[in-house]
């Protein structure tokens, strides 16, 4: 079975996620934008409709498919580089060019089982949201 992946594309680390993770918004999205229908003065109803170039949201849903809690110091450090382009691999083979979604929280996570003091292989939860690019 294969698992999700992210590639940093400035340093070529990865993080493989577990099975269980899911995309949750996946056909919240549509290609197509649209204005909102305008009327003329004549009566005739006026909708303008394009193709979307990018910013496809992609949330990661980590409920069932946890990460170790290096990984996601490690996610967060990459959010700290200027341009922390990514590679994200779906199981079922799709690839997409993301960033994160800074106006959406883009890292969450809870742990699994809380342990003082916390330590890189300590099980979380996480919702990642990114957007394609």
């Amino acid at each position: 079975m294969a698992n999700y992946s992210l590639i940093n594309n400035d340093n070529a680390e990865s993080i493989l996620m577990l099975p269980g993770v899911a995309w949750v918004n996946e056909f919240n999205w549509s290609p197509v934008a649209q204005s909102t229908p305008e009327y003329t003065r004549g009566g005739a109803q006026v909708i303008q409709r394009s193709p979307k170039l990018a910013g496809r949201p992609i949330t990661l849903d980590g409920d069932k498919g946890w990460l170790k809690r290096g990984d996601i110091k490690t996610l967060q450090n990459w959010r700290g580089t200027a341009k922390p382009q990514m590679t994200l691999t779906l199981p079922d083979g799709r690839v997409f060019s993301v960033i994160f979604a800074e106006h959406n929280e883009a890292i969450n996570y809870t742990p699994v089982k809380r342990i003082t003091p916390e330590s890189n292989d300590d099980w979380c939860r996480f919702t990642l949201s990114l957007i394609t690019v």
